[in-house]
């Protein structure tokens, strides 16, 4: 087996190894040992031998070891995962214990009127182990596990969600056991709605000739609905040859949404509303047309780095009419799009910068039927690096399991590829993925592919694999969004469309998705967008100060506000720079490369926490006055105590640089002005303090430090 973690960069210095056991002390054989190592990305496995033992050679570090029985064996309950360390040179000996089940979860599916649910599939998830199970209902609607200790998560899921004519009721249950060996037996009943009416909806161009192979979504919640939650009824068909697309939902108020990739030619069509009653049918016909048949405006932008840079990112829009594009900038930053006019459309754009995900704000703009030219800025998306890819090659008669640093994980079962000889399975973290209608991004997106010998591309899969995407609470904070109403999601590349995945379970304590599926593609986790832009700032000011900066001034809106956006530019109507990508107060000075007697064009815009944009357009003038040419050129050091105009000048930069919020113009180096020079100094800790073995800022402004403001001032 090879790995990208443990060849060529890893070298082994440390042992583990072990034995693994059954409750009578026996051993087990083609018992699946995985180790994991979070800090150096290792990610390795082997079966037990025939007297049940293991042995890794590793590099040292902290590992986290998982145990699974073997393949098809369910009389063993697989044990909580072992955290250890190794040293250099030392050798770890594990002894693990599989026990054998003695607790006992079983239930009955049914409909209201009693009859047994017989296609139904109950699937079980214990968070500490990490175990999961699935059974099919009888032909009584019953179904038993026998479990482990600790707390389960029960759910229920047609065997064919397509064809089935029923739904469940709510969310999934959990079942609780003490951790000793006593027997226990826990009963949980699913009732589910047959009520179910059936949707078809077929798809035709201009011409009322069927459009096939086209994803057709039916949804619970439509485009500007900002809040689901996870048992949100959401699903996806790909029409057939003629165009048909067919549903069973129960009755309610539901959108349709259609989609082909762009290279198809065609034009996404408006979100379509429906209201079904009980055991109704409905038929709804969806129209794509040809771009060249209707009116459209022209959408052209640039995208850059905060830095200035231009960069050939992916960018994306959606609209509110449920219509979406997709494209990638070229090397120069440039987009164009052809959109149809009167709608209101979000656009965005994401890029992977020196191992970074970087991402713009949703630029929210008015569409009518003049051509709009938009700018799109991507700063830093968080503070941690995105996982390393991590390649796993082994024989594919034997359980696979690919980890990256981040958590993501993929489990593929013995023989599920129907391949002999070796596969590979990959996973790669990126953030290069568009947002929809109803489906915004809030997480790593990870593309996994699975490999023959031959390398080629395995997408459909013998048996369900298990993938584990992970979350991070912050991040969804940062982005309006909770844990509640994220959705799991896969992109169907053939259409271009974000699809929820029907079977999976979320673990709240290890903050993951654990799902199952019988395809590879790019999974990640979405949520409704929040499509409102908030107020715009009002009372704006713009003042001249000595030295040639510029004060504004502004108060922000109430409510649906996280910071204000500054732009700047020389011409009229144009955006220009952003010169502040967060301003959390109502003030902020501009000194920054100012001419005198030059007109500087400010507009300032409210962010919303999930990154929306106001709309407001109305630009204040100021003409730069008594600027100096020593401004923006630093060629003395600077320390505390200093009191000079190349003091007034560096708290102008740091202002701008967002690490001085009090933004006092003093001309005084104190306290203030040293504790913005150290933030400075730590955000670009690679260029100032790592070159002088430092690890934290100083606060004197010395040559490492001027290079780097003088660098970025010549940007």
């Amino acid at each position: 087996m090879k790995t990208a973690s443990d060849t060529s960069v890893q070298i082994a210095h440390a042992t583990a190894k072990g034995t693994v056991l059954d409750s009578n002390n026996l051993a087990i054989a083609g018992a699946v040992v995985h180790i994991f190592s979070k800090d150096t990305g290792v990610s390795v496995s082997q079966t037990t031998l025939s007297d049940g033992t293991f042995n890794f050679s590793v590099p040292a570090g902290n590992y986290t070891a998982e145990f699974f029985p073997p393949h098809n064996r369910t009389d063993l309950a697989k044990p909580s995962p072992i955290s250890f360390s190794v040293q250099s040179g030392e050798t770890k000996s594990l002894t693990v214990k599989f026990s054998v089940p003695t607790k006992v979860i079983s239930g009955r599916a049914q409909f209201s009127n009693g009859i047994a649910v017989t296609d139904a599939n109950i699937s079980v998830y214990n968070s500490v182990s990490g175990q999961s199970m699935r059974i099919k209902t009888d032909s009584n609607g019953n179904y038993q596990f026998k479990a482990g200790p600790g707390k389960w998560i029960v759910n229920i899921l047609p065997v064919e969600p397509s064809a089935a004519k029923w739904r469940a009721e709510g969310f999934g249950q959990e079942a609780i056991f003490s951790e000793d060996a006593t027997a226990e037996n826990r009963i949980l009943n699913f009732p589910v709605s047959s009520a179910l009416s059936k949707v078809m909806v077929t798809t035709v161009d201009q011409n009322n000739a069927p459009v096939s192979d086209a994803g057709v979504v039916l949804d619970a919640a439509g485009v500007i609905q900002t809040s689901v939650t996870q048992n949100i009824f959401r699903e996806w068909r790909k029409s057939d040859g003629s165009g048909l697309a067919h549903f069973f939902a129960p009755q309610g108020v539901y959108f349709i949404r259609a989609f082909l990739p762009s290279e198809s030619g065609f034009i996404n069509p408006e979100e379509q509303k429906i209201e079904i009653g009980s055991a109704q049918d409905k038929s709804v016909k969806i129209v794509f047309r040809k771009k060249e048949t209707i009116t459209t405006v022209e959408i052209t932008g640039k995208v850059k780095l905060d830095d200035g840079r231009p960069v050939d990112a992916v960018v994306w829009g959606w609209s509110q009419k449920g219509l979406s594009v997709e494209t990638r900038a070229n090397s120069s930053g440039e987009f164009r799009f052809t959109i149809p006019p009167n709608d209101r459309w979000s656009f965005g754009a994401g890029k992977e910068v020196g191992g970074f995900p970087y991402k713009s704000n949703q630029i929210i703009i008015d569409v009518f039927n003049a051509p709009v030219a938009i700018h799109l800025v991507l700063k830093r998306f968080g503070e941690t690096a995105l996982a390393p890819s991590v390649s796993v090659e082994q024989s594919a008669t034997q359980k696979i399991i690919a980890q990256t640093q981040d958590g993501a994980k993929v489990t593929v079962p013995p023989s599920a590829t129907a391949q002999t000889g070796n596969v590979s399975v990959d996973i790669k973290p990126t953030i290069e993925a568009p947002s929809q209608a109803a489906s915004k991004v809030v997480s790593t997106v990870y593309e996994i592919t699975v490999r023959d010998q031959v390398g080629q591309q395995i997408k459909q899969l013998q048996e369900e694999i298990e993938i584990v995407l992970p979350y991070d609470l912050n991040q969804l904070k940062a982005q309006g969004v909770t844990e509640d109403t994220i959705v799991p999601s896969f992109f169907d590349e053939t259409t271009g469309t974000w699809v929820k995945l029907d079977n999976f379970i979320v673990d709240k304590e290890k903050k993951v998705i654990v799902a199952k599926v019988k395809h590879l593609t790019r999974f990640a986790i979405v949520a409704a967008a929040d499509v409102v832009p908030p107020s715009p700032p009002t009372n704006v000011v713009a003042a001249n100060l000595s030295g040639g900066s510029v004060r504004l001034s502004w108060l922000n809106p109430i409510a649906d506000f996280h910071h204000a956006k500054i732009y700047r530019s020389t011409v009229q109507g144009e955006l220009g720079s952003v010169i502040y990508h967060e301003v959390i107060g109502n003030s902020a000075v501009d000194g920054k490369g100012l001419v005198n007697g030059v007109a500087y064009y400010y507009l300032i815009r409210a962010v919303d926490s999930a990154g929306n944009e106001s709309t407001n357009t109305t630009q204040i003038t100021v003409v730069a006055v008594g600027t100096s040419s020593a401004v923006g050129t630093f060629a003395k050091n600077l320390r505390f105590g200093d009191k000079n105009d190349d003091v007034k000048a560096l708290q102008e930069f740091l202002i701008t640089e967002g690490v001085y919020p009090e933004a006092l113009v003093t001309g005084y180096f104190g306290l203030l002005t040293r504790a913005a020079a150290i933030k400075f100094q730590e955000k670009y800790r690679a260029d100032i303090l790592t070159p002088l073995g430092l690890t934290d800022g100083t606060g004197f402004v010395g040559p490492s430090t001027r290079v780097k403001i003088n660098a970025i001032l010549s940007n």
